[in-house]
């Protein structure tokens, strides 16, 4: 005795990539207009990279969000200079231990270094932690502080 099986059909919307894909040909990809608008967006974000060199901090805040955005790698040269140039200077560094630094800031300019190689200490934290080693209370409150710190130290 066998009876059928009765499965439900899975009623799925139609995929929406397939249309806009199709639209995309090969060759508008490869044509000079492209390649225009591409050149023309990166002049202005390097036009905005070298006006930012004026603030070190906002700088290197800058060089971050090239790195989230996926694009540092068409500023690499540039970006490694200015932090050398940073890196080695007595009045940066100086500044990140002042406690005019936010948690936040620190933390950007901690992850930004160590991923392009620059060996920045741990002991700029040391502004942040209590006389028993641990955190100080207020810095809970600092959500964006914390996420700093947590990107920081991956």
């Amino acid at each position: 005795m066998t009876s059928e099986v009765h499965r439900p059909l899975a009623d799925y919307p139609e995929n929406i990539w397939e249309g806009l894909l199709d639209s995309l040909s090969q060759s508008d990809l490869g044509t000079e207009t492209f390649k225009e608008k591409h050149s023309k967006l990166k002049e202005v974000v390097n036009e905005s990279f070298m006006a930012s060199r004026e603030n070190p901090t906002e700088n290197i805040k800058f060089i971050d969000a090239l790195c989230r955005l996926g694009v540092s790698y068409h500023f690499e040269r540039d970006i490694v200079e200015q932090l050398e140039k940073s890196f080695g200077s007595l009045d940066f560094n100086q500044m990140i231990r002042e406690e005019g630094c936010d948690l936040y800031t620190v933390g950007i300019l901690f992850q930004v270094f160590r991923q392009f190689g620059f060996k920045l200490s741990v002991d700029v934290f040391n502004k942040f932690k209590a006389g028993d080693g641990s955190f100080k209370g207020h810095l809970l409150e600092d959500a964006n502080g914390m996420l700093s710190l947590y990107e920081a130290a991956q």
